[in-house]
């Protein structure tokens, strides 16, 4: 390498002196960086096929409505590639992951199946076979929204969402399929309860972020994965963004006299609709929606107690559950 330079300078110096050719010194100096350049890489250091970087070619979402909260995360190290899901969103939702091509990594699985919960979690990785050879990868994914691998209980006991003190009036109208969606007559400040415990996903006008079915909505989650929807475009909410809720809690306070839907909907793969309930008042008959038209709205104490954990089971028999 010294000899190297100093030949270069010992021509350089030639140059400069007797002929003064800004061409020549031109030429001489970059030859003299090749040179350099290329004496700084030692060619036994260096791998037969060098890695190449890997790379999403497609990436496509089922409708999960115009929110595109789940995204894929990976981390890479010199032999593996961990990935993970991140979902931005307060509900679950199915993942699925197709490799168009895996080259040189372990396990060659072309599939991926999950329910991701709220946060990010870890999927899978895939680890190197051989170091000195190509590494690659391209994948694309679907989500949608909820969890259909849960089957919710038919025959669950809801509250009625209205207050004790008055009887239950509903405008029956019969829907597609012969669905009656659940439509409660209410007057300016009348207080709307929880059919049941559950978490807080949606606030109606709230954080455009959130996943909600359409923004006038109040929506609760619960743990058999089902959602209770609570059209809340005349309602004050007095609830917030990722609360848990509890049966026969206030959730809003009506705002004017009118009607307000609140049904309870199922997720199924790329679906997302209604299902019929049955609602209790003695926490023993169940009752239909037609039939509870009328009815006083009792909340049961057993049908309160029937979904909440042991603290706070305390808490309510404390009353200082909410």
């Amino acid at each position: 390498m010294l000899r190297y330079f100093i030949i270069f300078f010992s021509n350089l110096s030639s140059v400069i002196d007797y002929q003064q050719d800004m061409k020549t010194i031109t030429k001489t100096l970059l030859l003299l960086f090749s040179i350099i350049h290329f004496t700084c890489i030692n060619p036994r250091e260096m791998p037969d096929k060098m890695p190449a970087k890997s790379e999403i070619v497609a990436k496509t979402t089922s409708p999960n409505y115009g929110k595109n909260l789940i995204k894929i995360e990976v981390d890479s190290s010199s032999n593996q590639y961990v990935f993970y899901g991140v979902n931005n969103s307060f509900l679950p939702y199915l993942l699925e992951v197709e490799f168009t091509q895996i080259l040189n990594l372990d396990p060659a699985t072309k599939s991926y199946r999950s329910i991701i919960e709220p946060g990010k979690s870890r999927l899978f990785e895939l680890r190197t076979r051989q170091k000195k050879s190509i590494t690659k990868y391209n994948y694309k994914y679907n989500y949608s929204r909820g969890n259909p691998d849960l089957s919710p209980d038919a025959n669950f006991p809801y509250l009625i969402p209205l207050s004790q003190i008055k009887k239950t009036a509903i405008n029956i109208i019969h829907g597609a399929g012969g669905f009656i969606p659940a439509l409660f007559i209410v007057n300016a400040g009348d207080t709307v309860y929880s059919m049941r415990k559950g978490k807080v996903t949606a606030i109606p006008n709230g954080n455009t972020k959130v996943d909600s079915s359409t923004p006038t909505f109040l929506e609760i989650y619960h743990h058999d994965g089902t959602l209770g929807s609570y059209n809340g475009n005349s309602m004050i909410t007095l609830v917030n963004l990722g609360d848990y809720v509890y049966p026969g809690q206030p959730v809003g306070v009506m705002k004017q006299h009118g009607m307000i839907s609140i049904n309870v909907y199922r997720f199924s793969k790329n679906h997302y609709g209604p299902i019929p309930i049955q609602y209790t008042v003695d926490g023993a008959t169940l009752l239909t929606l037609e039939q509870i038209n009328g009815v006083a709205a009792l909340h049961p104490v057993q049908v309160i107690q029937k979904e909440l954990s042991e603290s706070e089971l305390k808490k309510y028999q404390n009353r200082n559950l909410y």
